[in-house]
């Protein structure tokens, strides 16, 4: 049998129920009367709709609560051990992270060193070519072209040592890791406003406390209905 099946009764009340509620009017008190005598039988249904409902959800609430009670006493040592685990990963992951911080600076003062050099010895290599020139009056483009050639290769292999050891550089880090900007305050009151949430509750608080004027709000009566079974 269908567990649902208990509602079946109770749907086909409420469908016959609701369609003529849906077009009432109050425009007297007759019709007021009707429709308190309606607003009642509404929360009656809706009572006994909520009384089968936990009829079949409880036992099965109360299965899932002993299941995930007794998962989590499971778990209970596993997350132990992982938070173990996790802590000391991290903390070598900040011991190799200082590391990297320390091979990156020193690839960059040797990178800044080596372009000083090449600067150099561009210098002195146009300084001798132009001594040549000013001696015999003219130029060997020949050489001009190895020396060139040269060059660009002693460069070519000091960026691939370069990106080599980039690259090993940004390995060295414990799998899984990765950097998160995040926040704690420090002192509430330098919180600028636009990061600032209201507090509803304490204003509802407050106001059943018959506070009647706060900045910023307006305070109003209205009319509420507790519809009664």
């Amino acid at each position: 049998m269908n567990d649902l099946q208990i509602f079946d009764e109770l749907k086909a009340e409420i469908t016959i129920f609701v369609k003529p509620v849906l077009s009432a009017v109050v425009d007297s008190d007759t019709r007021k009367n009707e429709a308190m005598t309606s607003a009642s039988q509404i929360k009656r249904l809706q009572k006994a709709v909520e009384e089968r409902r936990k009829q079949l959800v409880e036992p099965l609430n109360a299965q899932v609560k002993q299941i995930n009670a007794y998962a989590k006493e499971i778990l209970f040592p596993l997350d132990g051990a992982e938070s173990h685990l996790r802590k000391h990963l991290i903390d070598w992951e900040r011991k190799l992270e200082q590391e990297r911080q320390e091979a990156q600076r020193k690839l960059d003062r040797e990178r800044r060193q080596r372009e000083e050099m090449e600067r150099v010895e561009a210098a002195k290599a146009k300084q001798a070519t132009n001594e040549v020139e000013d001696l015999f009056g003219e130029s060997n483009e020949y050489e001009k072209e190895q020396a060139q050639a040269e060059s660009d290769r002693k460069k070519f292999l000091a960026q691939q040592e370069q990106d080599a050891r980039q690259k090993a550089i940004a390995e060295s880090r414990v799998k899984g890791t990765r950097k998160a900007w995040v926040f704690e305050v420090t002192d509430e009151s330098q919180v600028p406003r636009e990061y600032l949430v209201v507090d509803e509750k304490r204003i509802r608080s407050a106001i059943s406390s018959g506070v009647r004027n706060i900045a910023g709000v307006r305070i109003f009566e209205e009319i509420k209905m507790a519809i009664r079974g």
